[in-house]
C-alpha cells in the first residue's frame, strides 16, 4: 500500500516583519537597518502651461530590493485671470478663483488648494456694458505658490523598477467663476508653473538564500514528518519547496 507523507515545514530562524507598503519612517531593511537613499531632482523655469511632466530614471533591480519611494516639490505658481462683462448693462462683480496644484506619480498624489476672491477687497467691480470701455477686467499675474514644499510617498511599487523613466506629473485645475453678479459675464485664467521635484528611492540589498543548514532533523508525529534546521544566513521571507 502506497502511504503518503505531508511534511510540515518548521525554519527555526529569526525572520524581521516586512510589508511591501511601508511609511517612510517604516522603511527599514531586514533586521531594522535603514534603507539606501537615491535621490534625482529635475527643475524648470516657469513657464506658461497647466501640465508639466517631470522624468525620472526607473529603480534598477539588479542593486537590490526598491521598499519606499518619496517624491518632493518646492514647485510655483502664477495666474492671471481675466473677467468681460457680455451683457448690455453695466454690472457689479465679485469673482472666485479656486485652484488645485496636483503632483502626480503612480501611488503617489498630492495636492495644495488656493482659494482668492477678486476685486482685492470684500467689494465689487463694476464692468461697462460689453463693447464699452471698462467691460473688461484683468487680476493678476498673482503669485499662489512660491517653493511651497510638499511630500508624499508609497511603498515599493512596482511602476518605479525597471530599465526606463517613470514620470512624475505637475498639473493645475480649476477657474474663475462669479461668486455674486449676474450670468452675462465670461471668464478666463492663465497660470505659469515651474520648480523643482525630487524622486527618492530608498532600497534594501539583495540577500541570497542561505546556503548553510544546522541542525537538520527529520521526526516522525503521528501522521506528519517534521523537519526543522537552522540557517544563520538566511534572508527575510525566506521559503522553501520540499522535494
Amino acid at each position: 500500500m502506497k502511504h503518503v507523507y505531508k511534511l510540515a515545514i518548521v525554519v527555526m530562524a529569526f525572520i524581521a516583519a516586512f510589508s511591501s507598503q511601508k511609511s517612510l519612517a517604516q522603511c527599514t531593511c531586514s533586521g531594522g537597518a535603514p534603507a539606501t537613499a537615491i535621490s534625482y531632482s529635475s527643475s524648470i523655469a516657469l513657464v506658461k502651461a497647466s501640465l508639466l511632466n517631470f522624468y525620472f530614471p526607473q529603480f534598477d533591480p539588479t542593486i537590490g530590493t526598491l521598499s519606499c519611494v518619496r517624491v518632493r516639490d518646492t514647485l510655483g505658481l502664477v495666474s492671471t485671470s481675466s473677467a468681460l462683462n457680455s451683457g448690455p448693462d453695466s454690472a457689479a462683480f465679485q469673482f472666485l478663483l479656486t485652484l488645485f496644484a496636483k503632483v502626480s506619480a503612480p501611488g503617489i498624489a498630492s495636492t495644495k488648494t488656493f482659494t482668492k476672491t477678486y476685486p482685492y477687497t470684500n467689494g465689487y467691480d463694476t464692468l461697462a456694458p460689453y463693447g464699452v470701455p471698462g467691460y473688461t477686467r484683468t487680476y493678476g499675474p498673482d503669485t499662489i505658490f512660491s517653493n511651497l514644499p510638499g511630500t508624499s510617498s508609497t511603498g515599493g511599487n512596482a511602476a518605479y523598477i525597471g530599465t526606463g523613466t517613470t514620470a512624475v506629473t505637475y498639473s493645475i485645475s480649476g477657474g474663475l467663476i462669479v461668486a455674486d453678479g449676474p450670468a452675462n459675464d465670461t471668464t478666463s485664467i492663465s497660470t505659469v508653473i515651474g520648480g523643482t521635484i525630487w524622486l527618492t528611492y530608498y532600497w534594501c540589498p539583495s540577500i541570497p538564500l542561505g546556503q548553510i543548514f544546522n541542525n537538520f532533523t527529520a521526526l516522525k508525529k503521528d501522521k506528519f514528518i517534521e523537519l526543522s534546521w537552522l540557517s544563520p544566513n538566511d534572508q527575510s521571507n525566506a521559503s522553501y519547496e520540499i522535494q
